[in-house]
Formats: C-alpha cells, sequence, structure tokens
C-alpha cells in the first residue's frame, strides 16, 4: 500500500467517523456550542472533527461516545446496504402473520438499511434458551413474553403468575411506570438487552384458556392432573397449589406431550389454540379469564447501538405499527378460529366462572416472597398502582 493510499484511507475514516458525530449531535437537537459545554471538548476542535479535517483521537472520541452512550466501535463502523437482524418466534397463525408483516415494515421505513430475518427454534437451538443466544447476539432481536428474561433480572417472573395484573390497563401502568424502568428494564439493559417497544400493544391474546382432554369447569377438576409449565417458579407454585402436576415442556414440544399423555393440560392464550393445532389432541378448551400478556421486542444492546440514530427511530416506529397491527390480526382471527377449530377437531369451548381460579393469588404471592422467589417491593408496587 502507498503512502498516498494510506492518506486517502485516513482521510475517509476521518470523514466518515465526522459523519457519524455530526449525526449523533443532530439526533440529539445539540448544537456545536451546547456539545461543546456537555463535553468538555472545544467547539473549535468538535468543528473539525465533524468536517473530518483534524487527525483522530481515541481519547476525544472516547470522551464523545461516554457521552452518546455509544460504544467507540460505533464511529468506525462499516455501515452496510442492508443489516440482516435475526428473530426468533415461535408462534403460528396471527403470530407469524405479523412478524411478516413487521419485517416489510422495517424494510420499508429504514429505507431498506434492515432486513428482517425469522428463524425457527430449531434453527437456533432449543426454546429455553433464546434470550441468551440474543445476549450473546447469536441472534439480535426477540418477541416473546418477558417472562423469558427472567434468568437476567429474577423479577421479570412475577409476569408468569396467573392473575398478577386485574386489568390492561393495570399492567400497562406498571410497564410505563419509574419502578419498571429502574428495577427490570434498567438492569436487563446492563446485561446488553433493550426492549424498544416504544409504547406498549403487542396483545398477545383476548384471554387464556386450559386445553385439555377432560371437560374442567373450577380448579378442583385439575387436581391430579399434569399440567405444562414454562421453567418458572412462580407458575408452577400456581399449579401446585391446585392441586396439579406441573410438567416442563418445551412450546413447541407441547402437542406431542399432550398426544403421548405425558401431560393432560395445555394453559395458553386463547388465539394459540387452533394455529398450533392443540384440539387435534385435546378438545375442550375452558377459558379462565386472565388478561393478555404482551409481547415486548428486545434487541441485542450492541446491535442497537451500531445502528445509525435515525435507524434506530425507525425501527421503533415500525415496532409500534407492528403492535396495532399484531393486536389487530390476533382479535380479527380469533373469532374465526374458533369456528374452525369446532367444524375441524370437535371442539368444545367452555366458559367457567374466574373467580376460584383467582383466590390463590393473595395467598401465593405472601408464599412467593416468604421463600424469595417474589421481591415484596415488585408485588407491593403492583397493588399500589391498582
Amino acid at each position: 500500500m502507498t503512502i498516498a493510499n494510506t492518506d486517502q484511507i485516513e482521510r475517509d475514516v476521518q470523514t466518515s467517523v465526522g459523519h457519524k458525530v455530526r449525526e449523533l449531535r443532530k439526533a440529539m437537537n445539540l448544537n456545536l456550542t451546547q456539545l461543546s459545554e456537555q463535553t468538555g471538548i472545544s467547539q473549535g476542535h468538535l468543528s473539525k472533527i465533524e468536517t473530518g479535517k483534524t487527525t483522530i483521537s481515541i481519547k476525544i472520541l472516547s470522551q464523545i461516545c461516554q457521552f452518546f452512550n455509544r460504544p467507540l466501535n460505533y464511529l468506525f463502523h462499516r455501515e452496510e446496504t442492508t443489516h440482516i437482524i435475526g428473530t426468533l418466534n415461535v408462534g403460528e397463525g396471527p403470530e407469524k402473520d405479523a412478524i411478516i408483516w413487521f419485517g416489510k415494515e422495517v424494510q420499508k421505513t429504514t429505507d431498506n438499511h434492515i432486513s428482517l430475518v425469522r428463524l425457527e427454534a430449531d434453527q437456533v437451538g432449543t426454546a429455553s434458551n433464546p434470550v441468551e443466544y440474543l445476549r450473546k447476539g447469536v441472534i439480535h432481536m426477540f418477541m416473546d413474553d418477558m417472562v423469558y428474561f427472567r434468568a437476567y433480572v429474577p423479577d421479570f417472573d412475577v409476569f408468569a403468575l396467573p392473575y398478577i395484573f386485574t386489568t390492561l390497563e393495570h399492567q400497562i401502568r406498571f410497564l410505563e411506570s419509574h419502578f419498571f424502568e429502574k428495577k427490570l428494564k434498567t438492569p436487563l439493559l446492563e446485561k446488553g438487552i433493550r426492549f424498544i417497544n416504544p409504547q406498549w400493544n403487542w396483545l398477545r391474546g383476548i384471554t387464556r384458556v386450559l386445553v385439555s382432554k377432560k371437560p374442567i369447569f373450577s380448579p378442583t377438576d385439575v387436581k391430579g392432573c399434569k399440567v405444562r409449565v414454562s421453567k418458572s417458579k412462580t407458575l408452577k407454585a400456581y399449579w401446585e397449589y391446585l392441586g396439579a402436576e406441573p410438567v416442563f415442556v418445551p412450546f413447541e414440544k407441547t402437542n406431542e406431550a399432550l398426544g403421548s399423555g405425558d401431560i393432560d393440560i395445555m394453559p395458553c392464550y386463547k388465539a394459540h389454540t387452533y394455529p398450533m393445532g392443540f384440539c387435534r389432541n385435546a378438545r375442550f378448551v375452558t377459558e379462565v379469564g386472565d388478561i393478555s400478556s404482551m409481547v415486548c421486542v428486545a434487541m441485542n444492546e450492541e446491535k442497537y447501538q451500531l445502528l445509525p440514530p435515525g435507524v434506530q427511530s425507525s425501527l421503533t416506529t415500525s415496532c409500534d405499527r407492528a403492535g396495532d397491527k399484531f393486536s389487530t390480526l390476533v382479535k380479527e382471527q380469533n373469532i374465526s378460529n374458533e369456528v374452525k377449530n369446532i367444524d375441524e377437531n370437535n371442539a368444545v369451548y367452555i366458559k367457567t366462572d374466574t373467580r376460584p381460579w383467582k383466590a390463590p393469588l393473595e395467598h401465593l404471592k405472601k408464599e412467593l416472597v416468604q421463600s424469595g422467589s417474589l421481591s415484596e417491593e415488585i408485588c407491593h408496587k403492583i397493588d399500589s398502582i391498582k
């Protein structure tokens, strides 16, 4: 490589870095004077950096990146025409349709800067460790219930406890609270995972149901039955309190477990019963009335920070629009899917009094706090914002 070529490369790098610094500054609506005051770097030097007219100092650039909360390699990251961000989601039906729509929306709003690739669980690994893949950067985006993040911030397990929120509005108030930001989102961000939902509008289902091989009308009917659960202490405790036998089965293995008799009952969202084919092996569907959980859209923080501010903004805009689309598709297909489930699988839908299902909650919360499975602080906060 000639000296002339080396000089040109250096100028190109300085120009590219300067462009990124200017882009970050404008994204925060700061002028050079304001940036100078907040970073302690002279306005003149900042101007030279932005115009690519000064030799790059890693020390100065580190100060700038620290102020903008960006990794240093963001300034040197080579932008590509298309960023491929892997996703993981095992849901079918309206969920799959919404994820596909989200991908198209992302590509459009980011002007083809991002192409969203949806991966099935078996393409990456078992469904029990997708968040670890997200944290390590094997995949870049993950969409599912917040309970998946309990391995990194234990208080997320509260989202697995049935009836913990009385209404959808109650749940949203908690998700928008300073407590949730400080005690759950921030610790998770420190682990390298960021939620990008600008508002909480990804509603997973109208109501929760129990898909079973025998009719279920009340909690007494589940005694001695094997109930599928996720790896959650709070959920396991709930079913044990009702006299059932909790059995962990990966979500994608549920139909096989129902068919073989490894489980008798599959708690799920009503929207899942037909697309996932649960009623082919268990035809009774009991509506137990718990509200829908909120799907979070999480990103690997390092990958997120490598995106330009405009692309980040477009990504969250797409996420917001897709949440509305997601919820609408779930509602629209819920009615038609119930009819299909009855016609094709001879499904029987049962409506029951939800009060006996909610009755164990207060006792369970005290028991889980005493055992250390839940923090008293988070339970008090959820109760206080009703």
